[in-house]
């Protein structure tokens, strides 16, 4: 916060208490955009762009907050796809059973 601005004391003096949580939310967001870009920034054999970069890294992060049961849910929707796509190709005389 130090980093960003010069007066915190002035600057939460200034805030109203209902703009609060807003400011906070934007803060962190800021704060993180600026560790992602130093990390991003420092990778001399980085590819593509840093927007790509972020959406990358925000899913890994969503990825690692997720439930056993929301990732087992996930994978056996996503074998139940996988088998019905089996089936039309194949008819569905060997998968499934």
């Amino acid at each position: 916060m130090f980093k960003r601005y010069n007066d915190v004391g002035y600057l939460l003096h200034s805030l109203r208490f209902k703009e609060l949580p807003s400011f906070i939310v934007d803060l962190v967001e800021n704060t993180n955009n600026d560790e992602l870009l130093e990390i991003w920034m420092s990778n001399p054999l980085r590819e593509g762009n840093f927007e790509e970069f972020k959406e990358q890294i925000m899913a890994k992060s969503i990825e690692k907050s997720k439930t056993k049961e929301q990732l087992e849910s996930e994978a056996q929707l996503a074998k139940n796809r996988a088998l019905e796509k089996l089936k039309k190709i194949d008819g569905g005389e060997h998968f499934g059973s």
